[in-house]
């Protein structure tokens, strides 16, 4: 490769990863996080990896050499090169930056990032890049809905489109009947799109079908800039919010114990990006209502219903409007608080029928989650004294209680339009905010898929 046989002869052949005695400091590092990114098979690594120092030690200067030269080539199949195209070949600066670097490891985090969702969807993004080279997908043409038991021409060119994607087995691509093997993969795209899993070809899911590959491949490769800034090693134990899914899910120990659907802010509400740490909850939360939304929708009915503001249980208290607790009160029962500058926050909900809603933007901002006492029970698991009952106890009491939690937690608010499920689906969702548009134009080339580039911290 004659990116390394540059990158050695600038060094007069000098080692980076190995010494006579084992490995190195920084070839230590290299193992490790290699470990980490990618199975270290597919990197050829296996003897160099697991070589011990005794062996090191047997190694002549050849075979030294060889065992460098193998480590370099291994962090440069695995390593991202925020300055090229994925597709262009690995270049030996990464090797010099490496090597001159005040601070190695942070090049190393930097070019071989250890979130397991980067490497799927990075696998996911070239096996689409191969299907678009291949001719990608047909278009299905305009028409009536399209629904079981439905006989159409259009019919073929829909599992034609679904055969491709992989949605629909190949062996059944050609029929013009809209058959219950039909049904079932156009609900596993709605499902994987988040549209409503009916079944019918309408209007919105004949959109998504009909989305040219390219589109996808530039969405993929914009999610692959999210996840590499800022780098999303949360560690073992947070909860996790897509605000593009409207959905949240809470990590302990490595693993996901639950992950529910959420509704999280419209469009001319966005919910932000950002990391926080949940640190209280409360009980039979007062609604203190943002002056925002007074003056843009309480104020307006208080002027033309003077009984509106009792009539809702809501009072002035310090020239701000505050609705009590009760059954009237949007947040629910229990408002979990994790303190930011948006002053957003998860929280139950009086109107639990929107979690069955494909489009969950429908909040001003903040995030109702649909089984908030079991959140509640599992936050305040550390202090034995909050057992499941005393949680019912409190709700029922009715009254404002604030619990400092005796065991705060990560908190990330994160706009993924696209990510990669446990089973291995590549999903997607549309871009409801207008964020993806915003990143900026090299960071939308999908030939240029891991340039970094800050997403838009929108409130």
């Amino acid at each position: 490769m004659a990116s390394l046989e540059a990158f050695y002869a600038s060094r007069q052949d000098e080692p980076v990863w190995v010494t006579t005695s084992g490995l190195s400091p920084l070839g230590n590092i290299l193992r490790e996080r290699l470990r980490r990114v990618a199975p270290v098979a597919s990197l050829g690594l296996e003897a160099p990896l697991e070589a011990d120092d005794a062996r090191a030690q047997r190694l002549d200067p050849q075979g030294l050499a060889e065992r460098d030269v193998i480590l370099s080539a291994a962090f440069l199949k695995g390593a991202i090169d925020p300055k090229a195209p994925e597709e262009s070949p690995p270049d030996a600066r990464l090797l010099r930056d490496l090597s001159v670097a005040a601070d190695p490891r942070a090049v190393l985090e930097r070019d071989l990032p250890v979130e397991p969702a980067f490497w799927r969807l990075r696998a996911a993004a070239a096996g689409y890049r191969e299907l678009a080279a291949a001719g990608g997908w047909p278009a299905v043409p305009e028409g009536p809905k399209l629904a079981l038991g439905d006989r159409d021409i259009r019919v073929e060119a829909l599992r034609s489109r679904l055969s491709a994607s992989g949605d629909l087995d190949p062996s059944f691509a050609s029929s013009d009947v809209f058959d219950g093997a039909l049904d079932e993969a156009v609900r596993r795209f709605q499902r994987r799109h988040g549209l409503d899993e009916d079944g019918v070809v309408g209007k919105a899911t004949l959109a998504a079908l009909n989305l040219p590959i390219e589109t996808r491949i530039q969405t993929l490769a914009i999610n692959l800039v999210r996840l590499l800034d800022p780098p999303r090693d949360w560690g073992p134990r947070y909860i996790a919010v897509n605000t593009a899914a409207a959905s949240y899910r809470l990590v302990d120990n490595g693993v996901t114990l639950f992950e529910q659907p959420a509704v999280v802010g419209r469009p001319s509400w966005p919910t932000p990006r950002l990391d926080g740490l949940m640190t209280a909850l409360e009980f039979n939360p007062y609604w203190n209502v943002p002056p925002r939304i007074a003056r843009l929708e309480i104020w307006p009915k208080i002027h033309t219903d003077p009984g509106y503001l009792a009539r809702n249980d809501m009072r002035l208290v310090d020239g701000m409007i505050r609705q009590d607790p009760g059954p009237k009160n949007p947040l629910g029962v229990v408002k979990f608080v994790f303190p930011n500058r948006y002053d957003v926050y998860l929280h139950d909900t009086n109107n639990p029928s929107l979690f069955g809603r494909a489009d969950r933007h429908l909040s001003h901002g903040c995030i109702r989650v649909p089984n908030a006492r079991d959140l509640a029970t599992y936050l305040l698991q550390a202090d034995p004294s909050w057992t499941g009952e005393r949680v019912t106890a409190a709700i029922e009491a009715g009254r404002n209680l604030r619990v400092i939690l005796p065991r705060p937690i990560a908190v990330h608010l994160v706009y993924d339009t696209a990510w990669i499920a446990p089973d291995g689906t590549v999903e997607f969702r549309d871009d409801v905010y207008r964020r993806d548009a915003a990143l900026s134009p090299q960071a939308a080339n999908p030939e240029v898929a891991l340039a970094r580039s800050a997403c838009p911290n929108q409130s």
